[in-house]
């Protein structure tokens, strides 16, 4: 007998979500039997491994741990080939990664769980594409900044977020693996977030360790020798990406676009002076965006040159991304950063976020009538011929 069938039968209803009083009421054992089956001090006999593995949806094979390398690597690539055809960044940004239709997505999904059912990591994958089918129904055109818009009264009582909320919630909660409970919890982040549930993201939050007791910290601060600047640079890396997140939220949101303005330059400001000699790498597409940004706060306040230097810093930005990225479309790999304060990091495809910047970029500027006073100057001709 498989000396983990306990650990997973404990892992499994914890997962569902069920007492030991319920499983055994299910299997018709006392709840004494389903103690010492879990810690190890007894086994189900052979005419209950059946109804377990019916109860909690699993393969027998699963229960005895008969994961054979065949099988791990089918998984493997049911979950590469969502990956690849997921598409990346945010589902709401206007310059999301192409990607399969996530109903075909979710399809692909159902059929790999019947053949292996219960396993977590496509398990998430079901989830995810189940939240990206709400993402597609949910959008509903754009703001002024390019971002997608919802109407959250609409979608607080929208059906279909059920399952994946499930899904999620249950992997969240008893999942083994700390990184997939992370993904579960950040997915359901922000579906509660987009719905205005905000008490809902605050226990989510609760869960989860301080900034201080992340990964690169940690490393950072514990690991010695020749990795430590390696280590020490992915922090910066990581709280470049927080200090961008948290300044842009204290932006005012158009009611002080001075301000706005000041807030998005800082930002731009830090990028320059951390990858100080040019290569941004996959963040040229980020500081494209904020520059756009800035070009919009700029036009409110009837600072046409200033808007077009913040246009052509958009337009020079996304180029730049857009040579990268076919680079990395063509040969794969890896390419690393030359600033002495990244010279240990390196970026790939997976890091780009988003797609034909500059084709984008020049879309949404020509299509926006905030910039049509802009559009006989000769310097906006330039740029845009």
């Amino acid at each position: 007998m498989n000396l983990k069938i306990g650990v997973k039968i404990k892992h499994l209803r914890k997962r569902k979500d069920v007492t030991q009083e319920k499983l055994a009421e299910a299997l018709g054992v006392t709840s004494q039997a389903i103690s010492r089956w879990e810690s190890g001090n007894g086994y189900p006999d052979i005419e209950y491994i059946m109804p377990i593995a019916n109860y909690f949806n699993v393969t027998t094979d699963f229960l005895f741990d008969h994961d054979t390398t065949g099988k791990r690597k089918k998984i493997d690539t049911f979950c590469k080939e969502y990956d690849s055809n997921r598409g990346g960044g945010n589902p709401f940004h206007r310059l999301h990664k192409e990607r399969k239709p996530a109903n075909e997505q979710t399809n692909m999904m159902r059929q790999a769980l019947a053949e292996f059912p219960g396993d977590e990591r496509l398990l998430f994958r079901l989830a995810d594409s189940l939240y990206l089918q709400w993402c597609d129904y949910h959008l509903k055109g754009h703001d002024e900044h390019g971002n997608a818009t919802q109407n959250i009264e609409t979608e607080r009582v929208r059906d279909g977020c059920e399952e994946f909320t499930k899904i999620l919630s249950e992997l969240a909660s008893a999942s083994a693996d700390d990184a997939l409970r992370s993904k579960c919890r950040e997915l359901l982040a922000d579906f509660y977030g987009r719905r205005g549930e905000n008490d809902k993201v605050i226990a989510i939050a609760e869960k989860c360790d301080s900034i201080l007791n992340c990964k690169e910290n940690i490393l950072t601060l514990h690991i010695t020798g020749g990795d430590h600047r390696k280590y020490a640079q992915q922090l910066l890396i990581s709280s470049l990406a927080l200090f961008h997140s948290a300044l842009l939220h204290m932006a005012s949101g158009g009611k002080n676009p001075h301000y706005d303005v000041q807030i998005i330059n800082t930002i731009i400001n830090v990028y320059e002076f951390i990858f100080s000699d040019g290569n941004l790498g996959a963040n040229h597409g980020i500081v494209s965006n904020l520059s756009l940004y800035g070009a919009i706060r700029l036009m409110s306040i009837d600072m046409y040159d200033e808007a077009l230097t913040a246009l052509e810093q958009a337009l020079f930005h996304a180029r730049k991304y857009d040579t990268i990225l076919a680079e990395l479309t063509e040969r794969g790999g890896e390419i690393q950063y030359t600033a002495p304060a990244v010279d240990k990091i390196a970026f790939s495809i997976k890091d780009m976020l988003f797609t034909a910047q500059a084709q984008e970029t020049t879309k949404y500027v020509k299509g926006n009538e905030l910039f049509s006073k802009l559009f006989n100057s000769p310097r906006f001709i330039a740029l845009f011929q």
